[in-house]
Formats: structure tokens, C-alpha cells, sequence
């Protein structure tokens, strides 16, 4: 295991907790709320329950460390042409862009350890030696033109950097592991979200 990437990424997520959402309005005019928490904005509710599971699994010893947003993974870059401009008095050539460089960033890295590999046999093909997985969350409904998007993405990043990109849809990844108890329960505390309602509790495990 690398120690040093999970120390890296303990440290980059290393925020005042501060749970909080903000209101704001689009462009449109509509209502559109910012999911803010730990100082972070996500980008849905999904990764946000995702982060709260990275929480207690670095908590209870599953993971050593856990990164949202890392930097960006370059899969092409900028693609120029060479012009011959015929002037007057002589030739001239000139750079011109075809293409711009294809970038792809995952939403989690999370770096899992044996713990979590004999509790939890199956549910990430861990490739990497040093433990490091790459996550991308998605929902629970995906047009064909997303999931199509994604199987290739997924496939060039492997191909170009050896990297299997993990797609997590949150309340199966939870229905294998464990659910959150800040994205199990409603704000009431009573009883839990439709969607989580099946899954166990890190404390029931």
C-alpha cells in the first residue's frame, strides 16, 4: 500500500466540518440548490452519500485514504497542423489547431487495504498494487447516450493508463457494503431514505 498517496489524500480532504446547503438560482431563474458539506460543493447527492461512506470506511480502518475530485487524467492532447502560406516574398507557415486535448477526472480515488478486501470479496476489482481505486458515481437511471459515453471512456483510460475506473451507483454500492447513517437517515432521524432502506448500518456489520 502507498503510504504516501494516502497520506496525500487525507491531507487534501482535510476541511472544518460544516454541513450546509446553500440556495442560489440559474441562470433560468429556477431555484437550484449548491450541496455544500465539509467546505466541498458536489456535484449531486449521490457523491455526497458516496463521501459520507468514504468517511466511516476511513474511520473504521476499510480504507486508508480517500480523495473527491482529483486531478484530471489526460488521455489525447492538443492536436496542431502545419499550414504553408504562400506570401508574396516567400512561404510562411503557420501552427493550427485541430483538435483540443481529451481530459478525464474521476469522482473519487479511494485507496482500500485488506480489511476491506476480505470483508468485502468482489465488489471492487482492485487492480492496482498499491490499493488505489478510481470511482465514478452515477445515478440510478442512465440514458444510453451516458452509458455509452462512460463504456468508452472506461476503456481508453484503461487501455492508455492501465486504470480500471470503478462506476458506483450509490444504493447497490451500499446494498454490498454498508450505507452512511448521514445519507441513511431523513433530516427527522426516524426512519430512512426509500432508497437506502435495505442496506445495513457499519455498526450492524
Amino acid at each position: 500500500m502507498n503510504q504516501g498517496m494516502a497520506q496525500r489524500i487525507i491531507q487534501k480532504q482535510s476541511h472544518t466540518r460544516i454541513g450546509l446547503i446553500m440556495s442560489m438560482y440559474n441562470k433560468a431563474g429556477s431555484k437550484k440548490k449548491d450541496i455544500i458539506f465539509d467546505d466541498i460543493k458536489f456535484d449531486s447527492q449521490t457523491e455526497l452519500d458516496f463521501y459520507h461512506w468514504c468517511e466511516e470506511a476511513y474511520e473504521h480502518g476499510y480504507i486508508e485514504g480517500y480523495l473527491y475530485h482529483p486531478d484530471s487524467l489526460t488521455l489525447s492532447e492538443r492536436v496542431t497542423y502545419t499550414k504553408t502560406i504562400q506570401l508574396k516574398t516567400k512561404v510562411k507557415t503557420k501552427e493550427c489547431f485541430l483538435m483540443n486535448p481529451c481530459t478525464y477526472g474521476a469522482d473519487f480515488i479511494i485507496v482500500i487495504n485488506d480489511k476491506f478486501r476480505e470483508a468485502f470479496k468482489g465488489v471492487i476489482v482492485d487492480l492496482n498494487e498499491n490499493g488505489e481505486v478510481h470511482i465514478d458515481i452515477k445515478g440510478d437511471f442512465m440514458s444510453n447516450d451516458a452509458s455509452h459515453k462512460f463504456s468508452i471512456i472506461q476503456k481508453w483510460v484503461y487501455d492508455k493508463l492501465g486504470i480500471y475506473v470503478k462506476k458506483v451507483i450509490s444504493d447497490k454500492f451500499f446494498t454490498k457494503t454498508w450505507c452512511p447513517e448521514n445519507a441513511y437517515w431523513k433530516k427527522n432521524k426516524l426512519e430512512p431514505y426509500k432508497r437506502y432502506k435495505d442496506c445495513k448500518l457499519i455498526k450492524d456489520l
